[in-house]
């Protein structure tokens, strides 16, 4: 398997963090989907799709990638939304708060900096 020269995975990284930011300020949580049949497949269907797409997915990609350490990113991945699954099933009103709204965006911004700090550079060649 080949690997990624240096200033390829730093861009990976910063084309993450800014995809990843970008989501967390422009888009909100998603509305509780409606579950008709209460279907544990339909269930599994809809967060299987859910954590595919996530921007916090494409994150521990780029996190894999940029350390060329793949099993302790997806690890620490299915470990953070483990967690953060238990978080919502225990508590689902927490995410819909103000608060969380703001922080959301807050962590989303900075994201999004250090993604232009990481990637710009190595875009114009700077580096």
């Amino acid at each position: 398997m080949g690997e990624l020269a240096p200033a390829a995975r730093a861009l990976f990284a910063a084309l993450a963090l800014v995809l990843a930011g970008g989501e967390m300020v422009l888009l909100g949580p998603r509305p509780a989907p409606a579950e008709p049949t209460h279907s544990l497949g339909a269930t599994v269907l809809v967060l299987l799709g859910q954590q595919i797409t996530d921007a916090a997915r494409f994150l521990v990609l780029a996190l894999a990638v940029s350390t060329a350490a793949p099993l302790p990113a997806g690890l620490g991945g299915a470990v953070g939304s483990m967690a953060g699954l238990a978080v919502v099933w225990t508590a689902p009103g927490l995410v819909a708060t103000t608060a969380a709204r703001h922080a959301r965006r807050l962590i989303g911004a900075g994201l999004l900096v250090l993604g232009l700090g990481l990637g710009l550079p190595n875009v114009l060649g700077l580096t």
